[in-house]
């Protein structure tokens, strides 16, 4: 493993000074309010005085977003793309429920109910028929995506589900909890009467403060990246099984995302910003800034015929879906 003090280490905030491009407000090009009331004419905005200024505070307040959508009454703690048809976003809350919604005009397609807790993990399957939800009442939840209808109810790992993932190629699910070991559910689908053969398999963890928050595969190269509430991003090589390079955040890291066609890895952190490495030399190539609070998730939506332009959704503690656009 490579040392902490290795120079191959990249600290962001060393690299905000020299190599960081930063996202400007101004450089936004489409932006979306979805769910407000419309004000009326004789009514200030919020943030304006009686002349139609904006105070100072609010105008030291950037956002990056090119679309927002706030139609959960809590937090927004995880988000999902479907892998079929990009338009329709998954989204799970403080609120206890999750959202199916079209991302192009904001719509609410389902709002899934039924979880007595916050829903902190959601997933679509890979033919994007079906979706998963998980909460901290430790049910995993199976929904049918074209009609929101309730499949069937799973029983999770723990007291609290902290996530679930549905494989890329088979009808399987997987929860885990943050109890200090990982376990997980498996859900196959079928065409029998009875659609879901649930069963459990469970595995040992050890738990520290640098806890690993986070992991996932290159798409495109044979590395994969880890991410901890230490701070740091770690890029491995699956070949040799060594540390290319340590990435070094100001605050913890939640969650990390891969670019689908690049080596290009986004990783979200407590303190509100994303940040966008070049995991083939560990360099930062900039931050997205929008979130006023935590950055709990996020996922790429690529380039189609309705959407040339690729993004990123990113969910946070400041009950907020943020849209950025992500260069090619």
């Amino acid at each position: 493993m490579t040392d902490p003090n290795d120079t191959n280490m990249t600290d962001a905030t060393m690299q905000e000074e020299t190599d960081i491009e930063v996202i400007t407000a101004d450089e936004t090009t489409q932006e979306f309010e979805i769910g407000e009331a419309p004000q009326d004419d004789d009514d200030a905005m919020e943030g304006e005085d009686e002349d139609g200024k904006i105070s100072a505070e609010d105008a030291d307040v950037r956002d990056d977003a090119a679309m927002v959508f706030s139609k959960h009454s809590g937090p927004v703690y995880s988000i999902k793309v479907n892998p079929v048809d990009p338009r329709i976003v998954m989204t799970g809350g403080g609120d206890d429920v999750a959202v199916i919604w079209n991302r192009e005009d904001g719509n609410v397609l389902h709002t899934l109910t039924g979880h007595q807790d916050s829903v902190v993990g959601v997933d679509f399957s890979f033919d994007g028929n079906y979706a998963a939800t998980g909460g901290y009442d430790g049910v995993v939840k199976i929904w049918e995506v074209a009609t929101g209808k309730l499949v069937q109810n799973l029983e999770g790992p723990s007291q609290e589900v902290e996530w679930v993932c549905w494989h890329k190629k088979g009808n399987v699910v997987l929860a885990g909890s943050g109890d200090g070991t990982t376990k997980r559910v498996l859900a196959t689908l079928s065409h029998d009467a009875d659609p879901i053969l649930a069963g459990t398999v469970n595995e040992t963890a050890t738990t520290t403060e640098n806890s690993v928050e986070c992991g996932g595969f290159c798409n495109t190269m044979n590395w994969a990246a880890t991410g901890c509430l230490g701070g740091f991003l770690r890029i491995w090589d699956l070949a040799t099984y060594q540390c290319r390079h340590i990435c070094r955040h100001p605050a913890g890291v939640i969650k990390l995302l891969w670019h689908p066609t690049q080596p290009i890895v986004y990783s979200c952190t407590v303190e509100g910003l994303i940040y966008v490495w070049d995991a083939r030399t560990g360099q930062l190539l900039k931050t997205l800034a929008g979130h006023t609070d935590m950055v709990l998730d996020m996922t790429f939506i690529p380039a189609f015929e309705n959407n040339p332009v690729a993004g990123l959704l990113t969910v946070g503690d400041d009950e907020s879906v943020r849209f950025f656009h992500v260069d090619n």
